[in-house]
Protein backbone atom coordinates (compact mmCIF):
# COMPACT_ATOMS: atom_id res chain seq x y z
CA UNK A 1 0.00 0.00 0.00
CA UNK A 2 1.27 3.30 -0.76
CA UNK A 3 0.58 5.92 2.30
CA UNK A 4 1.89 8.31 0.26
CA UNK A 5 -1.11 8.76 -1.94
CA UNK A 6 -3.34 9.19 1.24
CA UNK A 7 -4.25 12.88 2.78
CA UNK A 8 -1.62 13.45 5.69
CA UNK A 9 -4.99 13.20 8.01
CA UNK A 10 -5.29 9.75 6.80
CA UNK A 11 -1.72 9.28 6.66
CA UNK A 12 -1.98 9.71 10.34
CA UNK A 13 -4.48 7.74 11.28
CA UNK A 14 -2.84 4.74 10.14
CA UNK A 15 -0.20 5.54 11.88
CA UNK A 16 -2.58 5.80 15.10
CA UNK A 17 -4.17 2.74 14.50
CA UNK A 18 -0.77 0.77 13.76
CA UNK A 19 0.57 2.34 16.84
CA UNK A 20 -2.69 0.73 18.82
CA UNK A 21 -2.25 -2.54 16.87
CA UNK A 22 1.71 -2.79 17.91
CA UNK A 23 1.09 -1.61 21.33
CA UNK A 24 -2.32 -4.31 22.19
CA UNK A 25 0.49 -6.94 20.03
CA UNK A 26 -1.90 -7.42 17.52
CA UNK A 27 -0.53 -8.62 14.38
CA UNK A 28 -2.89 -7.01 11.80
CA UNK A 29 -4.30 -3.38 11.63
CA UNK A 30 -8.25 -4.57 11.58
CA UNK A 31 -11.25 -2.05 11.36
CA UNK A 32 -11.90 -1.93 14.62
CA UNK A 33 -7.90 -0.30 15.07
CA UNK A 34 -8.71 2.01 12.43
CA UNK A 35 -12.10 3.19 13.87
CA UNK A 36 -10.63 3.26 17.57
CA UNK A 37 -8.10 6.05 15.52
CA UNK A 38 -11.01 8.06 14.58
CA UNK A 39 -12.51 8.27 17.25
CA UNK A 40 -8.98 9.35 19.00
CA UNK A 41 -9.41 12.17 16.52
CA UNK A 42 -11.52 14.62 18.81
CA UNK A 43 -11.59 17.41 16.07
CA UNK A 44 -12.31 15.14 13.00
CA UNK A 45 -15.61 14.33 11.36
CA UNK A 46 -16.05 11.07 12.97
CA UNK A 47 -16.98 12.18 16.56
CA UNK A 48 -19.38 15.17 14.72
CA UNK A 49 -21.42 12.41 12.87
CA UNK A 50 -22.01 10.30 15.50
CA UNK A 51 -23.13 12.98 18.15
CA UNK A 52 -25.22 14.45 14.82
CA UNK A 53 -26.98 10.82 15.18
CA UNK A 54 -27.69 11.28 18.91
CA UNK A 55 -24.54 8.29 19.26
CA UNK A 56 -22.15 8.90 22.65
CA UNK A 57 -18.77 8.31 20.63
CA UNK A 58 -17.23 7.22 24.40
CA UNK A 59 -19.67 4.07 24.37
CA UNK A 60 -18.67 3.23 20.83
CA UNK A 61 -14.76 3.53 21.63
CA UNK A 62 -15.61 1.86 25.08
CA UNK A 63 -17.16 -1.05 22.63
CA UNK A 64 -14.26 -0.96 20.31
CA UNK A 65 -11.34 -1.40 22.69
CA UNK A 66 -13.40 -4.13 24.40
CA UNK A 67 -13.22 -5.88 21.14
CA UNK A 68 -9.53 -5.09 20.04
CA UNK A 69 -8.79 -6.71 23.34
CA UNK A 70 -10.36 -10.28 22.18
CA UNK A 71 -7.53 -10.03 19.03
CA UNK A 72 -5.04 -12.27 18.97
CA UNK A 73 -2.21 -11.25 20.34
CA UNK A 74 1.89 -12.37 19.61
CA UNK A 75 5.07 -12.09 21.55
CA UNK A 76 8.18 -11.04 20.66
CA UNK A 77 8.62 -8.00 18.18
CA UNK A 78 6.62 -8.63 14.88
CA UNK A 79 5.36 -6.49 11.80
CA UNK A 80 1.81 -4.86 11.79
CA UNK A 81 0.44 -6.07 8.67
CA UNK A 82 -3.13 -4.53 7.39
CA UNK A 83 -5.94 -7.09 7.35
CA UNK A 84 -7.67 -7.87 4.41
Amino acid sequence: MRLDKFTIKSQKLIQNAQTMASQNNNQQIEPEHLLNAILGDQDGMGISMLRKHGVNPDDVAREIVSVIDQFPRISGSGQVYISE
